[in-house]
């Protein structure tokens, strides 16, 4: 998968758990914790680190995993 694609949708993805989290809107952090191995006590450092150690050649399968979450109504964006 393309790398820029990629670092964009989970910027997106990371930009809207990290809104929820500081606005109180509820998400499924179970899921979004299992997700990305995070532990949900500072969303913001979490997926900074996690954007700096995710290689840059994401093959799909990889991809459409990391990519769930922003789908799959786990971040309640309505």
């Amino acid at each position: 998968m393309s790398w820029p694609v990629m670092e964009a949708l989970l910027g997106i993805t990371f930009d809207a758990l990290v809104y929820a989290a500081e606005n109180g809107i509820p998400v499924d952090t179970y899921y979004i914790n299992r997700a990305f191995d995070l532990t949900g006590e500072d969303y913001r450092a979490e997926t900074d680190a996690f954007m700096e150690a995710l290689p840059h050649g994401v093959d799909t399968t990889w991809a459409e995993f990391l990519l769930r979450p922003l789908y799959s109504g786990a971040l309640n964006l309505k």
